[in-house]
């Protein structure tokens, strides 16, 4: 006897409107992380939504003029009501009224602190020429505040010129700024400061930093002509920065001044930017241990290469230093480093082996390894300025999370598309960048088209545009379901010219060319190219070719 069919009762879709409340709300934090802009989208579809997406488009709230104005309350009032009752965070830049901004900020009643929530925080950025000085506000004006407790607000400050602004006397930046609120500071250079202008500013600076217990971020930029550095008194000790920038500053601590006034156990992040690496790893060496726990790290002190090169010509002198940086900098990465997120390094590669990356392979997901080329001679022959195609595969096997990749590569060399084709064996890889430095090789031979630039781009894509091909072929004869071949969102090929000729360099920064490729997948499976975004420009001259279809979404 045959058996009865069974018979399935016929679900009816479940409408997102008849979720709870709960789940609704932790689709619309999802969304709003992947795109504040869209949060206002969802606030339109129905009156539920509007009620659940109104205070996380209300949480932070950029304030203009137009919003502390007394024809806001007319003008605006929907809008002031769901700022007075849903903001958290506020962004703020100089040259508002005072009395304006303390109403508002008085109105706001979630920036006091709550428990289980978020820390109500403040941000604020300084713009030069931004009205009357007199009456503007500034951090310190929250002391003022009656509705709120200025020490449970969290202040974060952007652009601090170093001299730019009023006020002679030594306390200069602790006037305006509330040390013990104050958890992150940027500094910057304006450019109608005198370039020594910043120096008398540096101790007024330091007394900031030491009154400001609860600082975690410190973002230092000084000018690259005339970088400064900060002298201490004996006991003086900065507090544990979690993030630390130093952009053009002089470091020539010693490593029992190191020892004395930084405290690097709390690091998480650090970049140093136009910081002589061999004088910085060389007064923490002892103490590479502080710097276990961090998930960030750039080191690039190209800059200040060139600048030796320029003013002494003691290029041994220089090789040296450079290749004892790059030892205890990989000591660092391979031995003391737990688990790095993103690296960034120029350094001398030929004295950093490749394990200290693979030893971060499981969690790398942006990678940055360049070379000194400024220090180059012209001595230097097409074999050179390379990793080598069996480094690169090993990296591109172990590395199973990384995501963007920027290297130097040489199109003159003998094994130029083996090289390439290792590109294709990173499985996660989105935004490629390779750097040419054409001329940088010395005696290299000329491009038959007679334009270096240019035909070098052709031919590296032309090589990633065959291997790929290849890359497929090879795996359709595998048995077994055909495996995916990794799709690039970007492709930028930088052709930097320079560093070849007479000085040793001295035109590197004078002439650059850069040749980019924006290559993006619709769809539908066609590429097309990518103009959103400002494409950075290069300091001179910049070529920019947008080559669509060059590599199509998937087998």
């Amino acid at each position: 006897m045959a058996e009865p069919l069974l018979r399935y009762q016929s679900v009816e879709p479940t409408s997102i409107t008849s979720l709870s409340t709960e789940i609704v709300t932790h689709i619309l934090e999802a969304l709003y992380d992947l795109d504040p802009r869209a949060i206002n989208t969802a606030r339109r579809i129905c009156r539920t939504f509007n009620h659940l997406a109104t205070p996380l488009a209300y949480e932070t709230v950029h304030i203009n003029q137009q919003i502390t104005s007394l024809e806001a309350v007319t003008l605006f009032p929907h809008a002031l009501r769901n700022i007075h009752a849903h903001t958290r965070h506020v962004v703020l830049r100089s040259g508002l009224d005072r009395h304006c901004v303390s109403i508002l900020l008085n109105k706001l009643q979630k920036l006091r602190s709550t428990p289980g929530l978020t820390a109500p925080d403040l941000r604020w950025s300084f713009i030069c020429n931004t009205g009357p000085r007199y009456n503007r506000w500034v951090p310190s004006d929250i002391n003022s505040l009656t509705a709120h407790d200025p020490a449970k607000i969290k202040i974060h400050i952007e652009g601090l010129p170093l001299g730019a602004l009023d006020g002679k006397h030594a306390d200069l930046y602790r006037s305006v700024i509330p040390s013990q609120s104050l958890v992150s500071l940027e500094t910057t250079v304006q450019h109608t400061t005198a370039v020594c202008a910043a120096e008398p500013h540096l101790p007024s600076l330091k007394e900031l930093l030491l009154a400001s217990k609860s600082l975690e971020v410190f973002r230092y930029r000084d000018n690259e002509k005339t970088p400064t550095r900060f002298y201490f008194d004996q006991g003086e000790r900065l507090p544990a920065f979690k993030e630390l920038t130093l952009r053009s500053y002089d470091w020539t601590h010693g490593v029992e001044e190191a020892a004395l006034h930084w405290d690097f156990s709390k690091i998480r992040s650090l970049e140093l930017v136009s910081v002589s690496a061999f004088n910085f790893f060389s007064s923490v060496s002892c103490r590479l241990g502080d710097f276990a726990n961090l998930h960030t790290l750039r080191v690039d002190d190209s800059g200040i290469i060139q600048h030796h090169h320029r003013s002494n010509g003691d290029e041994s002198r220089e090789q040296s230093q450079e290749a004892a940086a790059a030892s205890i900098i990989h000591s660092l990465i391979r031995d003391h480093i737990h688990a790095l997120h993103s690296l960034h390094l120029t350094v001398d590669i030929a004295s950093f082996p490749i394990d200290a990356l693979l030893r971060h392979s499981g969690t790398l997901k942006r990678l940055i390894f360049r070379h000194h080329h400024q220090a180059f001679s012209t001595t230097t022959t097409a074999d050179d300025l390379l990793l080598s195609v069996t480094s690169l595969g090993r990296l591109a096997r172990s590395m199973t999370r990384l995501e963007s990749l920027e290297i130097d590569i040489n199109v003159f060399h003998p094994s130029l598309g083996k090289f390439l084709g290792q590109m294709w064996k990173f499985k996660r890889l989105r935004n490629l960048t390779l750097n040419t430095c054409i001329k940088t090789v010395a005696g290299h031979a000329q491009f038959p088209d007679g334009d270096d630039e240019i035909c070098a781009e052709e031919r590296i894509l032309d090589i990633l545009r065959r291997s790929r091909g290849r890359r497929m072929r090879m795996r359709s004869r595998k048995t077994g379901p055909l495996l995916p071949v990794a799709t690039w969102e970007t492709v930028v090929v930088i052709n930097e010219v320079g560093g070849g000729g007479g000085g040793g360099g001295g035109g590197w920064q004078q002439q650059q060319q850069q040749q980019r490729h924006d290559i993006s997948c619709s769809s539908d499976g066609q590429q097309q190219p990518d103009c959103e975004g400002e494409i950075e420009m290069c300091k001179e001259a910049v070529a920019v070719y947008e080559k669509p279809g060059l590599f199509v979404k998937g087998p």
